[in-house]
């Protein structure tokens, strides 16, 4: 039959002929997603604390670790580092402190010297006391009942009290430290007319040695403050009318802020 006879026509399918028809971009978006994940999680761990970044440290060292486990091993290291963070700074800072401390020992021998030096010194019987302090370099002038250095009831000064605080000043005008003059008295009343009295007297002392300190050529901006105390800080609190508590006090101040506020 001529249908028997008929060609057979066999048509070959290809599949997949174009790339984008394919599942490899798939694959290639997956890397991208998983590349700008990582990046957001490093953007996010960059932006936050300390403490965070350590917990995420810890965890993937050691994923099996609790949270609990994580916050113990956080107070531990910040424990640690402040201790080193401490133990810098005290290596840091003591050098400068011992050159301070070296500086007003030194500054303390000139003077001493300078005031040997004045021929009625060794009549003063330890009127003049000078130490290094916590507050930094203190000088003292002292009254004895016999040996006051301003007049009695008044801020003027005696000679020879201008003559050592011209002599102190003349040492202290080498240096840098800011000073600070005080006025003290005794616990005894001011006998006088009007409302002045002892805080008066005493702010007025301490007035008066910073103008003669000044004279030897120190400038005005190295001085921080002029203190009067009256009676509120007594010298020798067991005899609170004792000529020992009139005194006037120069403080050569540290520069790490001591003031001599401090009781």
């Amino acid at each position: 039959m001529e249908f028997d006879k008929a060609p057979i026509i066999i048509k070959k399918i290809k599949k997949g002929g174009h790339g984008h028809h394919g599942g490899s971009w798939k694959v290639a978006y997956a890397d991208f997603v998983t590349a700008m994940m990582a990046l957001f999680i490093v953007l996010w761990i960059v932006g936050q604390s300390d403490p965070v970044k350590q917990a995420v440290s810890e965890y993937f060292i050691d994923p099996s670790l609790s949270p609990e486990e994580i916050a113990i091993r956080l107070s531990q290291a910040a424990a640690e580092g402040e201790q080193e963070k401490m133990e810098v700074t005290k290596l840091e800072t003591e050098p400068e402190e011992k050159a301070t401390e070296k500086q007003l020992k030194d500054l303390a021998k000139e003077i001493r010297s300078a005031l040997e030096e004045l021929d009625w010194e060794k009549e003063l019987n330890g009127q003049i006391i000078i130490e290094v302090t916590e507050e930094g370099l203190r000088i003292e002038l002292i009254d004895l009942a016999d040996s006051p250095f301003f007049d009695l009831g008044s801020s003027h000064p005696k000679p020879h009290t201008q003559q050592a605080l011209k002599a102190i000043g003349k040492k202290l005008a080498k240096g840098k430290h800011p000073l600070i003059f005080e006025g003290h008295t005794d616990a005894s009343p001011f006998v006088s007319r009007g409302a002045y009295g002892n805080w008066e007297l005493s702010t007025d002392r301490a007035n008066a040695a910073r103008r003669i300190v000044l004279s030897t050529g120190i400038k005005a901006d190295r001085v921080k403050a002029v203190r009067g105390y009256a009676a509120t800080r007594l010298r020798d609190k067991a005899h609170p009318n004792s000529p020992g508590n009139r005194r006037v006090s120069i403080l050569v101040q540290h520069p790490d802020g001591k003031d001599g506020m401090k009781e």
